[in-house]
């Protein structure tokens, strides 16, 4: 007997009996379905930080969202639905139908909050079923060149970097289409009508069907520095929304941030309405399917309380496999959808892609995707008539259950994995054809992980956890039916049915010795599970750096991005790297040089000791035996964040199918005493020059390019190696600069580097950068 048929007996066994309820009359489905045949529209919402209790249906006492509570009204809310614990896992979930750790996608920061170049997306998708596709706001690493939305299957892109603000007023930029483009309205205004436009125009214009991916940064806290330079963590409202909680004596007493996440709720609220209501006006209601969503569960900061913000009484939070940190509200609206229902059925993040694909009737095979772990939930949809009438008849009312769900809804498990098992300076070991080596003890089910790096963990009664990583095991629940196993204390919960009650409380647990039974299956499904992620060729990955896509110039290798360097003298940080003591330390990338030409060098960072660096590109092996095109430079001090040059170098294309990389590597150390000479360096940006175009610093323009296969030494001559120069700075305001977190040293508006674009940053002392 396998552990899917043990655990269905057992939990059969303690099942509960209940009478069924008197019948009830069907839903009302207020939008016919389309005609066979007929392509759907798609509208994706998915917000940020808005966790279960972040609206007014299940806050009512204090947040104010109508436009959300209405929408929800007039769909079907899904009850059972589960995100991840943190933004990036859910979106690379979202994107490609599959569980974030096969993606290369493991925390919010580090180098690790990238999708791996061969995942398709759901904008590749949709695309290759004749859709016009587009994404609109929150993207991270959109200034990573190659996989930003129109690098990776989206028509059209408007993202927002991390480090951005949402004011309105013209000097906020949008970056579109990979162009700067100024603000000239609030930014979630801004999205709704960017996807007002797009739906608009490619209905009555182009005639085709089109998938939105529309992210508000709300009510994620904004980019803002105080005095000393730490992150404020504020959340934006406008002035007239936060002024309606500022002084009101119904909220004497409740903190500031709390006022100002009900505020951004507000403000998120006002934004998605005007999407419902174009649909409504414009009659677009009638072909498009509205998903409504969150990333994850609610983000606390300190010195909120968790009883105003989480009435539910929801164990956990915003980076927890606790239901509060993962279980959300999905609800959505469209043709054939039925009005005014909860289902709980159990259902995934990972569910949305292949339900799009369903219905858009999308190729098997469509943008050779991988396979995808979710599940079309077509079916609870747009039931058949008999199907519908039959759950009536077994009278569930608006509130059916999971009545609807085929076989493999039922059956299946939902593994929800935390990031308290990983860290920015988590870097798998390596085979000799440089792919991560599995298995290896870091991957290992029950002994790998780090501890996450971020500090300021602390339980429900506000004291300091201790993180530690104890296996995989210990990061891991699982979803089963009505139950739930949490992997780091065994224990097993059950959720009554068709009450909403996600409670894991002792009233809520299962009795030995069935639990046991119950633990032990779940464990030995989780493993599985888990096994089958170490298999997946892409997980564990970090990003590929890409030189010379298209006809773009500049490419940010992120130094937390590096999948080798020292161990021990070399660490990586939330954002950037820190340390090279002695001479032969070094970082290694993953870098393909997709088109040949001249590449200038510049490294973003902040020093207290100078050291001379060798930058080298090419195979590994030809790396190692300094055969490959090299550039050597002297980087002085500097306790501000900005570029310095190390010179330009000639580079040829990658040959196809060969493995090309990029490294780092101390020279030599005016340090005595090992001290280590970068406190941060974040990035190093690589600037491609056409020919005859000028040069990126005034000062370097009679610096000869190093020859394919030549090093700089042997430009500077016998003994010498030349000193970094200032990198050209762009001129642009100082507000400009400094409200996006730019830092001195970039000379194109392209790609533009902030070192405080990464979340959680501001529990990272060595990433508070003065820039």
């Amino acid at each position: 007997m396998n552990y899917l048929t043990c655990l269905v007996v057992t939990i059969a066994a303690i099942a509960t009996v209940r009478a069924a309820p008197a019948p009830k009359q069907l839903p009302r489905v207020p939008i016919p379905a389309l005609p066979a045949g007929q392509q759907p529209n798609f509208i994706v919402i998915l917000t940020d930080d808005q966790g279960w209790d972040d609206i007014g249906l299940h806050n009512p006492k204090y947040v104010n969202t109508p436009n959300i509570d209405k929408f929800i009204r007039g769909g079907t809310l899904f009850d059972n639905f589960y995100v991840t614990p943190q933004c990036a896992q859910t979106r690379a979930e979202l994107l490609t139908g599959r569980k974030y750790a096969r993606t290369g996608t493991m925390l919010v920061h580090g180098g690790y909050d990238f999708i791996n170049s061969d995942e398709a997306t759901a904008g590749a998708v949709m695309s290759a079923a004749g859709y016009r596709t587009a994404q609109y706001g929150k993207w991270h690493n959109c200034d990573v060149l190659g996989y930003e939305p129109w690098n990776v299957g989206f028509d059209q892109g408007a993202c927002l970097g991390l480090a951005a603000t949402s004011a309105p007023d013209a000097s906020r930029l949008m970056r579109v289409n990979g162009q700067y483009t100024p603000g000239k309205e609030y930014f979630e205004d801004g999205l709704a009508g960017r996807a007002i436009n797009f739906a608009n125009y490619s209905a009555t214009v182009k005639k085709q069907p089109f998938f939105i991916l529309q992210t508000p940064h709300a009510i994620h806290v904004s980019f803002a520095r105080g005095a000393d330079g730490k992150p404020l963590n504020k959340r934006f409202s406008p002035a007239e929304i936060k002024a309606k909680y500022t002084g009101n004596p119904k909220y004497a007493g409740v903190s500031d941030q709390t006022l100002d996440a009900w505020a951004a709720l507000e403000y998120l609220d006002g934004a998605v309405g005007k999407v419902f209501d174009f649909l409504r006006s414009s009659g677009l209601a009638k072909s498009t399917y509205v998903m409504l969503l969150s990333d994850n569960g609610s983000a606390l900061l300190r010195g909120e309380s968790k009883k105003l913000r989480m009435p539910s009484n929801m164990k956990g939070e915003k980076s927890s496999i606790w239901e509060g940190g993962v279980r959300n509200f999905m609800a959505v609206q469209g043709p054939g959808v039925q009005a005014g229902v909860v289902d709980s059925t159990l259902l995934d993040v990972t569910d949305i892609l292949p339900t799009m694909a369903d219905f858009a009737r999308a190729p098997a095979n469509a943008a050779n995707h991988l396979p995808w772990d979710g599940l079309s939930f077509k079916n609870l949809l747009v039931p058949s008539a008999a199907a519908a009438a039959a759950v009536a008849a077994k009278g569930s009312g608006s509130s059916r259950g999971s009545l609807l769900a085929n076989k493999r809804q039922q059956d299946r498990y939902i593994f929800m994995l935390g990031p308290n098992c990983w860290s920015a300076d988590a870097v798998p070991g390596l085979q000799r054809n440089r792919g991560v080596e599995k298995p290896q003890k870091l991957l290992s089910y029950a002994a790998g992980g780090l501890p996450y790096s971020k500090a300021g963990n602390v339980n429900e009664a506000g004291q300091q956890q201790q993180q530690r990583p104890a296996g995989f095991q210990s990061c891991m629940a699982v979803r089963f039916r009505n139950m739930k196993w949490i992997g780091d204390t065994g224990m097993v919960y059950r959720f009554p049915e068709g009450a909403g009650d996600h409670l894991e409380i002792p009233q809520n647990e299962v009795p030995q010795p069935q639990a046991a039974a119950i633990a032990a299956n779940l464990s030995a499904a989780a493993q599985a599970w888990w096994t089958s992620v170490i298999r997946e060729p892409g997980s564990f990955s970090k990003p590929t750096f890409y030189l010379g896509l298209a006809n773009w110039t500049v490419s940010n290798v992120l130094a937390a991005g590096a999948h080798d360097r020292t161990p021990g003298r070399v660490r990586l940080l939330m954002m950037g790297a820190a340390g090279f003591e002695r001479t032969g330390d070094y970082m290694c990338f993953k870098l393909q040089v997709l088109k040949p030409g001249t590449y200038e060098v510049v490294p973003i960072y902040t020093s207290d000791v100078p050291g001379a660096f060798k930058w080298s590109v090419g195979t590994y092996n030809a790396i190692m035996q300094n055969k490959a095109p090299s550039i050597t430079a002297r980087l002085p001090v500097q306790s501000v964040m900005k570029g310095m040059s190390m010179g330009k170098l000639v580079l040829p294309a990658t040959p196809p199918g060969q493995k090309t990389e990029a490294c780092l590597t101390l020279v030599s150390s005016s340090s005595s005493n090992s001290r280590p000479v970068f406190n941060n360096l974040a990035d190093i940006q690589i600037i491609r020059h056409e020919p005859g175009s000028s040069s990126a610093a005034a000062s370097i323009a009679s610096l000869p390019a190093v020859a394919t296969g030549a090093t700089m030494d042997a430009v500077a001559g016998a003994g010498g190696v030349p000193d970094a120069v200032p990198a050209r700075s762009l001129n642009v305001s100082e507000q400009l600069r400094l409200q996006h977190g730019w830092v001195q040293g970039q000379g194109s508006m392209e790609s533009l580097f902030a070192p405080y674009d990464a979340e959680d940053i501001g529990e990272c002392a060595e990433c508070l950068v003065a820039i």
